[in-house]
């Protein structure tokens, strides 16, 4: 097993870190926080993923929406296009979400491996 004694965390990686690390942020996962050294529980990687996708649905949503008024598209089309609209809106919702949620996991685990190989280095 080799050890992984220069690994610098990514400027994504520190955003996120700095997140799960901020004062209250774990009970606002409403999760205890684990120890440093301990892989991210399930239950925070799914709740940040709910509010990742609460967010990127919005977010896509109003985008469609607003494109949608901005290139002239009348009521009827908008209304028989819709259907698929939301359809690419909570793919694109749920492939952000993902994504995000596997920063932060990939972040935590990442710190804590590094932190588990200096332990037993020591």
């Amino acid at each position: 097993m080799t050890t992984n004694t220069y690994w610098i965390p990514s400027s994504m990686e520190q955003t996120c870190l700095r997140h799960l690390d901020s004062p209250g942020s774990w009970s606002r996962l409403k999760s205890p926080e684990p120890d440093q050294t301990d892989p991210m529980p399930w239950v925070a990687i799914r709740r940040i993923f709910n509010f990742n996708l609460t967010l990127f649905g919005v977010a896509f949503s109003l985008l469609f929406t607003l494109l949608a008024a901005a290139s002239g598209y009348s009521r009827a089309d908008f209304m028989e296009d819709l259907p698929p609209g939301v359809g690419v809106v909570i793919l694109l919702s749920v492939l952000m979400a993902a994504f995000a949620a596997n920063l932060y996991r990939r972040a935590w685990n990442r710190r804590a491996k590094y932190l588990r190989e200096q332990d037993g280095a020591d």
